[in-house]
């Protein structure tokens, strides 16, 4: 089994910031862009749901 694809895009954006995040005199548009690959960076699986759970009581 090799290394997800989700894993390598992960790794890119990893090796990505400390280049970004050292460029000289950091402005917003690069910082906007480090935020905003982050997002895209951080992925959730298909079929993930936020619906409200009624999940009382609570096992004892």
């Amino acid at each position: 089994m090799g290394i997800s694809s989700e894993a390598q895009q992960f790794a890119q954006f990893l090796e990505s910031v400390p280049a970004k995040a050292s460029t000289p005199g950091l402005d917003l548009a690069v910082a906007r862009d480090i935020v905003d690959t982050h997002a895209s960076a951080s992925t959730e699986p298909e079929g993930v749901t936020y619906a409200d759970v009624d999940a009382s009581p609570a096992p004892r």
